[in-house]
């Protein structure tokens, strides 16, 4: 890889970072837990990740279609664990895959995930967007 290409994509990656962590202090949540806030925070620094790492192999940047694959109706446990597609290792309890891109976190409130933004909302999820976005 060229220099100029490294370059970019430790830049990207840097601004993705800033991103993230920006969003974390100036959207505070009061109805997540802590754990919530650190899963959704570890979602989206991956979806990131993933985002920035195909941009830096010279290919048309995309957002992963899914976190995980296991089926809707899933409980995170040891044996399945969900988002295993963008956090390392997975997570392994306290959360259900609702849906093909739909979890329930651990204090009952909705995400969903929509691959062609590469955002997680959650919040009100009958109309998506209309919850609050989080990236």
């Amino acid at each position: 890889m060229a220099r100029g290409s490294c370059m970019r994509a430790r830049t990207l990656r840097w601004a993705a970072l800033a991103a993230c962590l920006t969003g974390l202090v100036a959207c505070p949540d009061h109805e997540r837990g802590s754990d919530e806030r650190d899963v959704t925070a570890a979602i989206r620094m991956g979806v990131m990740d993933l985002y920035v790492r195909s941009a830096g192999e010279g290919k048309e940047p995309v957002y992963p279609e899914r976190l995980d694959d296991e089926p809707a109706g899933t409980r995170a446990s040891r044996a399945h664990p969900l988002f295993i597609r963008v956090v390392e290792g997975g997570v392994a309890e306290g959360w259900a895959k609702t849906g093909e891109n739909t979890y329930t976190g651990p204090s009952g409130l909705g995400y969903l995930y929509v691959p062609a933004e590469g955002r997680l909302y959650f919040g009100e999820l009958s109309g998506y967007g209309q919850g609050s976005e989080r990236r």
